[in-house]
């Protein structure tokens, strides 16, 4: 598998619906920088930061850190070693 973290997000848009569910649909298509996704999901969630320790805390999600910046990544458990 292979990531690439060197594109700039689009302009900052609004997170919808379930913020988890939002935030998992997201990056498994697209990194995420982190400080981007705390400000789309303030709309969603009181706990922002809370929110995204839990899906990291479940290994639902993963924090890279890329050239000083910390990123979000969808965390694919059991697809590692297989193929």
């Amino acid at each position: 598998m292979v990531e690439l973290l060197n594109l700039p997000e689009p302009p900052l848009f609004a997170a919808h619906s379930d913020p988890a569910s939002w935030l998992l649909a997201v990056t498994s298509v697209h990194p995420l920088r982190y400080d981007y996704a705390l400000k789309a999901l303030q709309k969603l969630t009181s706990e922002p930061q809370e929110l995204v320790g839990k899906l990291v805390e479940e290994e639902l999600l993963s924090k890279v850190t890329y050239k000083g910046e910390v990123f979000l990544l969808r965390a694919f458990r059991g697809r590692q070693g297989t193929g």
